[in-house]
């Protein structure tokens, strides 16, 4: 039976740590075990206008699409993704409380007056609204999230997260050879006030309504605990400063320390060292909050795949993880990345960036010219009209190259592809040439799409696919990859 890894993204941060593994996903890097898991994501943020919610979700709606249509036995898009059942959406509900001010939310009017004034008293700081104006931290209005405060996003958490559909669909379904992921920010409010919420309900099923509580108290429970890695735009009108970071990242692990370290079988941690490089918007909320994306998250979607290669986890069991580099460079490629880590993900990325190049640079002259396109399932130029091309595998692509430029503009930099639209493909490759091999000692000179083409063609050459969707994945996926290892050193 295949297991399932349920993946909960809290917040800002775990919407992007998921939309990071959904590009690793499509380019074709898997967990490396025997065992074979089906993804099922569940974001929960309250923030309904989160950018960066909306591009992941939109990501993962495509890739569920795409495989649908393909399958996941072509190399790219190759794990099994799915909502859970019963659901339409990878999204939560938790959306709902999103209508109200968090006065409303505790029902403060309907308190006794010695409740009213305990309630007075514990949330008697201040905030900002979206307007930018100051107001009591009872009137926060959570349309925009818990706006870096855990104790209100705590109090929001412990009192729905039982009642939520999609908890209660996870318990449902939850089997005893599932695993859980939990990702999670611990220096805003989102991520550091659902974590150890999600933690402490999973562990304590047996005192919930939940289905399978055995199963759930016994979980294997990996979770990524994220600290500051990006800078913001000092605003003094904003509730989220920097400068507070570090101290509720020192709150949260001293909390983590107390409660959680037995209740959690897999701790990995992520932290930039220097967090002060490209600021980004000050934006509480109201903007939309869309990050650009950060190599941080591309690592914090490793450990996700980490998790699932751990083997034989028992209860008992626990393990801590953090993340390191070759050398200290304000711009990453393959080459400052550890061996394991560069086996794990250059060839499927690389294979299928070149894979996005040439439908966007090369195919429009070579569908229905090229042997490979033209055996069955032949590949047409009307191809690229198909409903399944245009807007899903397109719509993807086009994405990953925005994810890729995004990381290679930020600070610290993840820049592992020459991006621009000048590159030759002997050199698309940070710090790798590819050149044809040497004869009679004299080099035969630069790699081109002909060579590539030629690839193609070879590998076609009687092979037999389902269709021309499965054959454009299949046949690019085995080319690419031959094409990369054969001519790049």
């Amino acid at each position: 039976m295949q297991k399932k890894l349920y993946l909960f993204g809290i917040g800002g941060t775990g919407a992007r740590v998921i939309k990071a593994l959904t590009m690793l996903m499509a380019a074709g890097v898997k967990p490396q075990t025997e065992d074979e898991y089906t993804i099922i994501p569940v974001l929960l943020d309250p923030h309904k206008h989160n950018k960066d919610l909306k591009r992941t979700l939109e990501y993962l709606k495509l890739y569920r699409q795409i495989t649908q249509e393909t399958g996941n036995d072509n190399g790219f898009f190759g794990m099994p993704v799915k909502a859970l059942d019963g659901t339409k959406d990878f999204a939560s509900s938790l959306q709902e409380v999103s209508a109200k001010k968090f006065r409303d939310f505790i029902e403060l009017s309907l308190m006794d007056e010695d409740s009213r004034a305990l309630a007075e008293f514990l949330f008697s700081g201040s905030s900002v609204d979206k307007y930018g104006s100051e107001i009591s931290m009872l009137d926060i209005d959570m349309e925009i999230g818990f706006v870096g405060n855990p104790n209100i996003g705590s109090v929001v958490m412990m009192s729905l997260l039982e009642e939520l559909d999609e908890i209660q669909s996870f318990a449902n379904q939850f089997n005893e050879q599932d695993r859980i992921f939990i990702i999670g920010s611990i220096f805003g409010g989102t991520g550091a006030a659902g974590l150890p919420s999600l933690v402490r309900l999973i562990r304590g099923a047996k005192d919930t309504n939940l289905s399978n509580k055995g199963y759930l108290s016994n979980a294997k429970i990996g979770t990524l605990v994220v600290m500051p890695y990006f800078n913001l735009e000092n605003s003094s009108n904003s509730p989220i400063q920097t400068s507070e970071f570090y101290i509720k990242t020192r709150a949260a692990l001293s909390y983590y320390q107390k409660h959680l370290r037995e209740e959690i079988n897999a701790f990995y941690y992520l932290a930039e060292n220097n967090y002060k490089g490209k600021a980004y918007k000050n934006d509480p909320g109201e903007g939309g909050q869309k990050n650009d994306a950060h190599f941080a998250e591309l690592i914090g979607a490793l450990a996700v795949l980490d998790f699932m290669e751990a083997g034989n986890l028992s209860l008992e069991d626990r393990y801590h993880r953090e993340f390191g580099i070759m050398e200290d460079s304000r711009t990453i490629d393959f080459t400052k990345l550890g061996k394991i880590t560069q086996d794990k993900i250059k060839l499927p990325l690389s294979s299928f960036y070149l894979m996005h190049r040439y439908w966007k640079e090369r195919a429009p002259e070579t569908l229905e010219v090229q042997a490979w396109s033209t055996t069955d399932p032949k590949v047409e130029k009307s191809w690229l009209n198909t409903e399944f091309y245009r807007n899903y595998l397109s719509r993807f692509l086009g994405g990953f190259e925005e994810w890729l430029e995004e990381m290679a503009q930020n600070d610290r930099a993840f820049a592992p592809f020459n991006l621009s639209q000048d590159a030759s493909v002997a050199n698309f490759i940070s710090g790798f040439h590819g050149s044809k091999k040497k004869m009679l000692g004299l080099a035969k000179g630069d790699v081109t799409y002909t060579d590539l083409d030629d690839k193609l063609n070879k590998i076609s050459k009687g092979a037999t696919y389902k269709n021309v969707n499965q054959k454009v994945l299949r046949l690019f996926h085995d080319a690419t990859r031959a094409f990369i290892e054969e001519y790049y050193k």
